[in-house]
């Protein structure tokens, strides 16, 4: 998920942070980031199609060891509609789930042929294969909102990416940093200039690393025996034209909307980039590739296109504005880094016309925002529904895909307890355990400072033993065994 190879690249310029650094503080989460984890708990019994509610527990627990670090609210942010751009990515992805599934399902069938030592091998790489088949399915999502409903967490549903909707809700000061494991969100972050830390990599006891473009920057400078980091301290500096490189080079690194060209990654990406630094902003990219092409790269007839398409989308992202109750750009005409040729790529694509072929969106704020002006239905930034259906998408009310009212399946209930599924919450009272947080962690953004005070840690966690190790993992293979035998 994300940009190919960026957080594996930048790993050393991250800083090591804690969610204490948060204390009285509100952090958004991308749902889907959890849940893909939530669901590999208990993949076998969602891929057979086994009643479970340990996704849901999933959520709920990760939650309350937020708000144990002393985070003061937690806001749960899920994806909506799908960007016609990610249907490529989709079908890939939905391939290798059920290609893993067949697999999965075959080694269970050899499974039961065999004895000891063997069997058991086969159930396990039976529950690997599950776990890379796993879909987050809307009756999953709805299962999980009502949970959040009934434990009173907040949650809403992006009208597209909720990796762009964080971003906004930073940079409207809705919430002080973002909580992902995809490194899309830094550059929706860097586009619209925002400096709230990104934490990816949260482990139990509250550890997270923290990506900014202040943090990049400041940290690239130190080493400066890594060409890659000094390009990197050039790329964040803010300036506009250096954001729009940075952006130029995760779109050529490859991410969700478009594939890399072969032998480009992250690191070739940002030296390519760096290189045509000279050239225009809006023919650079066409240059290179025409380089590339004629060193003999194989580039696909569309490459271009599809790359203008990306960088679009990062910049000019449809978000739901909740304090006007209506879509915009994450990048507006007003703002610093908006560039012309991508704004009127994004017009063009909503069919946003007018007379002196130019849209001020200062006065379409005042009016019916992109509601009233977006008429095409087909635009690779998302089809733009009635400010009534977004806002009900927004809330949890109706599916962003389907449209269809969540009150209408029963699993959708907004008392979750009635639903006839169960769910016991398990509390996580005892506070985070961290000892002192990094020394780092105190200045995880330049000038950024918590106005609570670092809470005490009263009770350390338990170490982890390694009988206990090997018990939870005798009984991980005792349910297992179970699990097949209650198949057969």
């Amino acid at each position: 998920m994300g940009v190919d190879g960026f957080l594996r690249q930048l790993s050393d310029a991250v800083n090591r942070t804690h969610l204490q650094q948060f204390a009285g503080q509100t952090l958004v989460v991308d749902a889907l980031s959890w849940l893909h984890k939530a669901c590999y708990g208990c993949a076998f019994e969602l891929s057979t199609g086994r009643d479970t509610d340990k996704y849901v527990q999933y959520m709920l627990r990760k939650v309350d060891m937020m708000r144990s670090c002393g985070v003061a609210e937690v806001i749960l942010v899920f994806d909506g509609q799908r960007l016609p751009l990610k249907s490529s990515t989709h079908e890939k992805r939905q391939s290798y789930k059920e290609e893993n599934r067949k697999r999965a399902l075959q080694a269970m069938a050899a499974s039961k042929r065999l004895e000891g030592n063997e069997r058991q091998d086969e159930v396990n790489k039976a529950y690997q294969f599950f776990q890379r088949s796993v879909s987050i399915t809307p009756e999953i999502i709805s299962n999980v909102t009502n949970a959040l409903r009934a434990a009173r967490i907040p949650f809403v549903v992006a009208p597209f990416e909720a990796d762009a909707q964080m971003a906004w809700m930073c940079k409207e000061g809705l919430a002080a940093g973002i909580v992902t494991e995809d490194s899309d969100v830094v550059v929706y972050c860097l586009t619209a200039n925002v400096s709230s830390p990104v934490l990816v990599k949260l482990e139990d006891n509250g550890s997270a690393q923290a990506i900014s473009r202040t943090i990049l920057h400041n940290n690239s400078v130190k080493a400066s025996s890594s060409a890659l980091l000094r390009k990197i301290h050039f790329l964040t500096s803010g300036e506009k034209e250096a954001t729009r490189m940075f952006v130029q080079v995760c779109v050529l690194a490859g991410c969700d909307f478009i594939d890399s060209l072969p032998k480009v990654g992250f690191a070739t990406a940002v030296k390519h980039i760096f290189n045509f630094r000279g050239a225009p902003a809006h023919l650079r990219v066409q240059r290179l590739v025409s380089k590339l092409s004629s060193s003999g790269t194989k580039v696909p007839s569309d490459f271009m296109q599809q790359f203008l398409k990306a960088e679009t989308i990062f910049y000019h992202h449809i978000v739901f504005n909740s304090k006007r109750r209506s879509c915009e750009f994450l990048v507006n005409d007003r703002h610093d880094n908006c560039f012309p040729d991508i704004l009127q790529r994004a017009k063009e694509s909503l069919g946003i016309t007018s007379p002196e072929d130019e849209v001020d969106l200062t006065s379409v704020a005042q009016q019916e925002d992109l509601h009233a002006v977006a008429t095409s239905t087909k635009s690779f930034l998302g089809q733009v529904r009635s400010r009534e259906i977004v806002e009900q998408i927004y809330k949890g009310e109706v599916c962003a895909r389907s449209l269809r009212s969540l009150s209408e399946s029963p699993a959708s209930s907004q008392n979750w307890q009635s639903d006839g599924v169960q769910v016991e919450r398990k509390s996580f009272d005892a506070p985070c355990n961290t000892g002192k947080p990094p020394s780092n962690a105190r200045d995880v953004e330049q000038g950024l400072r918590t106005t609570a005070t670092q809470r005490e840690v009263s009770q350390p966690s338990p170490e982890v033993t390694a009988q206990q190790l090997e018990n939870k993992k005798r009984l991980q293979a005792q349910e297992r065994a179970a699990s097949i035998r209650g198949l057969e």
